[in-house]
């Protein structure tokens, strides 16, 4: 069952011994800052979206094309990259740091840069694709309840991108991001409790769920050709 930021207030409410909700300052924007430390922490399954790259530059001088990526992308953590359609699996495209792709530019792998805040993939490739298949992690932690994925919490009614082992992790991460607020003779004790449950339950899930993030990959050296000889 999705749970809205109602339902996570209400569980907030639950939890504060208590304390009035309306005593914490700015909740909508303690539950904003739980998301963006949450996100740091770990690749939840539910944050995986995929979209078709169109519309690309290519450059003949550097033989690589450009694409715009989505404005969500969370970092470079892209989990799989290949032209649409039936492929085989050679079409696993490869992620390489920007100096290496440029330096090497070898076919089937990609790279991510950011300039003024936009992210571009370029990608060298021997196919004669021009649209390409990107799945990847977003940041976006948030949905309207038309489905509209969003960063920022804007109304009660949006609905949290996470599932049954995934929220009981992120309420930990808002009620120790609130204890500070809730002055008293439980807020230390309240600290240390969703703390130490949050630190073992990350590991947990960490261990069970392993991101699928491509990480990219330098080449230290590679070995001259040789032909054969008898």
């Amino acid at each position: 069952m999705p749970r809205t930021i109602t339902n996570l207030k209400t569980d907030i409410a639950g939890a504060i011994h208590g304390t009035n909700l309306n005593r914490i300052t700015n909740t909508d924007q303690v539950i904003q800052r739980a998301a963006d430390d949450f996100l740091l922490d770990l690749d939840p399954r539910e944050t995986k979206r995929t979209t078709t790259l169109t519309s690309g530059t290519y450059d003949s001088t550097d033989d690589a094309w450009t694409y715009t990526l989505p404005a969500d992308l969370k970092g470079t953590k892209v989990t799989y990259l290949a032209p649409t359609g039936t492929n085989t699996p050679i079409d696993n495209y490869r992620a390489r740091f920007s100096k290496e792709f440029d330096l090497r530019r070898e076919r089937e792998t990609f790279t991510i840069e950011s300039d003024g805040g936009t992210k571009t993939l370029r990608l060298s490739t021997g196919s004669d694709a021009t649209t390409w298949e990107l799945e990847y992690y977003s940041k976006y932690l948030f949905k309207s309840a038309a489905d509209v994925w969003q960063e920022a919490v804007a109304e009660d009614s949006d609905i949290l991108n996470l599932d049954t082992e995934t929220y009981p992790l992120f309420f930990d991460k808002v009620m120790i991001l609130l204890a500070p607020q809730l002055a008293g003779k439980d807020s230390a004790f309240d600290l240390k409790f969703y703390s130490d449950h949050y630190t073992n339950g990350v590991a947990t899930y960490v261990s069970q769920n392993k991101s699928e993030a491509q990480r990219p990959q330098t080449i230290y050296y590679r070995q001259p050709f040789k032909p054969f000889r008898r």
